[in-house]
């Protein structure tokens, strides 16, 4: 093995781990499907076509909060699982507030 194989492969390999990332994207909007729920339906209700909504997340948010392959991950997954309840990536854009030290929410952009 050499030092790059450490990189590439393993446990604790950058492919391991970013494609544990997506999978936490996609488990994250499995979790949190009654609060998206509520939200689009409140806005559709109001006739709303753009709006926003907020979700606390707290799965390794100091990686998260970098703006790197990990958080591109992530969303991925997201984007993945709303996809698959009919939610388009042009219809939704992700991005983080961090703007309290001791939270992070990920922020859905919707425009219908």
């Amino acid at each position: 093995m050499s030092l790059k194989t450490d990189y590439l492969a393993g446990s604790t390999s950058i492919t391991t781990k970013m494609d544990e990332a997506f999978v936490a994207g996609v488990t994250f909007i499995q979790t949190n499907r009654a609060s998206l729920s509520s939200a689009l339906a409140a806005n559709a209700a109001a006739g709303k076509k753009v709006f926003e909504h907020r979700i606390l997340v707290t799965l390794n948010v100091e990686y998260l909060r970098d703006t790197g392959l990990y958080r591109q991950c992530f969303f991925a997954g997201i984007k993945q699982e709303l996809a698959e309840e009919d939610i388009f990536d042009f219809e939704v854009s992700l991005s983080l507030d961090t703007s309290q030290a001791t939270s992070t929410k990920v922020i859905f952009n919707f425009t219908f």
